[in-house]
C-alpha cells in the first residue's frame, strides 16, 4: 500500500468467488455454536477465543471473526471504519469501509477528519512537510517559501496551512444548489444520490412532525375552549364547578393525517371557537346530556370521549403520550439528518482530497 493510494488498503488479500462463499456460508450457518468442551466458538474456523488472536466484530451479523480468517492485515486494524464479513458483503448487507490513512510514509494511523487534517497528528504533519521540503525532487525554492509567507498574515495562520484545502468549484456549487451531480465521478454521484434521497425522506419526516406538533398545540387550545364552554353551560349562582373533559380522540390516537383538511383548518385558525363553533357546542351539549343521563354513550360522533377526565382512567394522560411520541420521532429525525449531512460532507471531502492528491 503506497502513500498515494486512493484507498487505505485492499480489504482482503484474495477474493473468493460467489459459489465458494455460498458453500462456506451454508457450512457456517449450520455449524454448532459450542464445542465439545461447551466453549462458545466463533468465526468460520469455529474455534473458541482464547485471547491469542486478533478478532473483529461484523457490523452486519455481529459475529466475531479472526483477521486471518477474513484475510485482513492486522496492521491495518485501526484503519477499519466499518467491517462487514465476507458473508454480509456477499448478501449485500454492506461493504467494509476504511478510514483514510495518514500521509506520512509508513504510518498506519487514520487521519483526523474532525480537524480536516490529512495526518494522524500535528507531529506527523510536520514530518511530512519537512520530508517534502527536503526532498531533492520536490525541493522548495525561495519563491515557493515567499509565496507561503505572503499567503498568511501571522504565525497562527501559518500554523494552519495544510489543515484545510480550498473548496472545489463543483463542491461549492453542490453546497449552494445540490443539483450538479454530473460534475462528479459516477461513484461519487451514486453515493450523493443515495444520501440525498435519504435526506429528502428525513426532511419530509421532520416537516410531518412539525405539522403534527402545531396541530397538537392548537388542539390543546381547542380543549381549553371546550372545557370553558362546558363550565359556562353549567349555570350561574354559587361557586362554579371546574370542568375538564377527557376528550380522548380515537382519530388522533390512531395517527394524525398531516394532509387532512380539518387539521390545517385548526392550525391556521386565528379564532378557534368561531371556526369550530358548531362542533364545540355539540360536544358541550353531548356532555350535558350525559350528565343528566349517565347511561348515555360517552362517545361524541363515535370518536371523542366526553367523560369527566377524573372519571376516565382508561384514557389517562393520552394527550401527553401522543405529543411525546411525536417529539421523540422529531428528535430521531433530527439525529438522522445530522448524521446524513456529516456523511455528505465526508463524501465531498474524500472526493476533494482525491482530486488534490492526483494533482500533486
Amino acid at each position: 500500500m503506497t502513500e498515494e493510494s486512493k484507498k487505505p488498503a485492499p480489504k482482503r488479500k484474495e477474493e473468493d468467488d460467489s459459489d465458494d462463499i455460498a458453500k462456506q456460508y451454508k457450512r457456517f450457518t449450520s455449524a454448532a455454536k459450542f464445542n465439545l468442551n461447551s466453549e462458545e466458538v466463533y468465526c468460520i474456523c469455529r474455534r473458541p477465543d482464547h485471547g491469542g488472536e486478533l478478532m473483529i466484530s461484523c457490523d452486519g451479523c455481529e459475529e466475531w471473526f479472526h483477521f486471518r480468517c477474513m484475510k485482513l492485515d492486522p496492521e491495518l486494524s485501526r484503519l477499519i471504519a466499518r467491517f462487514f464479513c465476507k458473508f454480509c458483503e456477499w448478501k449485500g448487507v454492506g461493504e467494509t469501509r476504511w478510514k483514510r490513512r495518514c500521509r506520512l510514509k509508513g504510518c498506519l494511523e487514520p487521519v483526523r477528519p474532525e480537524k480536516n487534517s490529512k495526518y494522524c497528528s500535528d507531529e506527523h504533519g510536520v514530518q511530512f512537510m519537512r520530508q517534502l521540503l527536503m526532498s531533492s525532487s520536490k525541493s522548495a525554492t525561495q519563491s515557493d517559501i515567499k509565496a507561503l509567507l505572503d499567503a498568511v498574515e501571522n504565525v497562527d495562520q501559518f500554523h494552519t496551512l495544510g489543515t484545510q484545502f480550498p473548496e472545489l468549484p463543483e463542491v461549492k456549487v453542490y453546497h449552494e444548489r445540490g443539483d450538479n451531480l454530473s460534475q462528479f465521478p459516477e461513484n461519487v454521484q451514486d453515493e450523493l444520490k443515495q444520501l440525498q434521497g435519504k435526506l429528502n425522506r428525513v426532511t419530509e419526516g421532520i416537516e410531518s412532525c412539525n405539522v403534527r406538533l402545531a396541530f397538537l398545540a392548537k388542539l390543546k387550545e381547542k380543549h381549553k375552549i371546550i372545557n370553558s364552554k362546558v363550565m359556562e353551560a353549567s349555570g350561574s349562582g354559587g361557586k362554579r364547578k371546574k370542568y375538564e373533559l377527557c376528550l380522548f380522540d380515537k382519530n388522533v390516537k390512531s395517527g394524525i393525517e398531516t394532509s387532512g383538511e380539518q387539521i390545517h383548518k385548526l392550525i391556521d385558525s386565528s379564532d378557534i371557537y368561531a371556526d369550530f363553533e358548531e362542533e364545540i357546542d355539540a360536544i358541550v351539549q353531548k356532555y350535558k346530556s350525559r350528565e343528566q343521563d349517565e347511561s348515555e354513550d360517552v362517545w361524541y360522533n363515535n370518536h371523542l370521549c366526553v367523560e369527566d377526565k377524573r372519571r376516565c382512567p382508561r384514557h389517562n394522560g393520552w394527550f401527553n403520550l401522543v405529543q411525546d411520541g411525536v417529539l421523540r420521532e422529531a428528535d430521531m429525525f433530527a439525529i438522522q439528518k445530522s448524521n446524513l449531512e456529516n456523511e455528505v460532507s465526508t463524501v465531498l471531502r474524500n472526493y476533494s482530497m482525491t482530486i488534490y492528491e492526483d494533482t500533486k
